[in-house]
């Protein structure tokens, strides 16, 4: 394949999968609204009326805890299917950077660039893009990884759904 080709190829990928990172976090955003409706309207409805018995409140606000805690599961694994996406795109970052001459900007560098100003550089490299012609894991191994890593309790995971379902899970104990 010519170097015109290849890149060209390279592009339209990355570009496809920039929009794929996108639209998880447009459904990852839908989640989070999902989460507070549901699980705010069962903390109001628990304290809705004063003809809820003591015990069906509990029971009310066990529910709603239990949906927050449900939608953060959901977002986690959603965010885990989208962080599927990063190593091919850091791979194309790579090699763009790789094959650009020296004291040029290099093209196609969105998430490089992010973590640059946003987070300061990146503690760990790109894969090699010639060893990126098949995933580098499963999906499970995301999700197991992730979890390792702790990202289930970073904020742009665990909010809103940890605050609701504590707020909710500690109304169904004390009150």
């Amino acid at each position: 394949m010519d170097d015109p080709t290849r890149l060209e190829l390279l592009q339209a990928e990355y570009f496809k999968l920039q929009d794929h990172v996108e639209t998880f976090d447009e459904r990852a955003l839908q989640i989070k609204t999902w989460s507070v409706t549901v699980s705010l309207a069962g903390v109001v409805a628990a304290y809705g009326s004063d003809s809820i018995s003591l015990s069906d409140r509990s029971v009310i606000l066990w529910v709603a805890a239990a949906s927050a805690a449900s939608f953060w599961l959901i977002e986690f694994l959603w965010k885990c299917f989208q962080w599927s996406f990063l190593p091919r795109i850091e791979a194309i970052e790579t090699e763009m950077r790789r094959i650009s001459p020296a004291g040029t900007l290099a093209p196609l560098q969105i998430r490089a660039y992010w973590h640059g100003t946003f987070k300061g550089p990146r503690a760990k490299t790109a894969p090699d893009p010639a060893t990126t012609l098949t995933p580098p894991h499963h999906a499970h191994g995301e999700i197991a990884s992730s979890l390792r890593r702790g990202k289930f309790f970073t904020p742009p995971v665990a909010l809103p759904h940890l605050p609701i379902a504590l707020l909710a899970a500690g109304l169904a104990v004390f009150g």
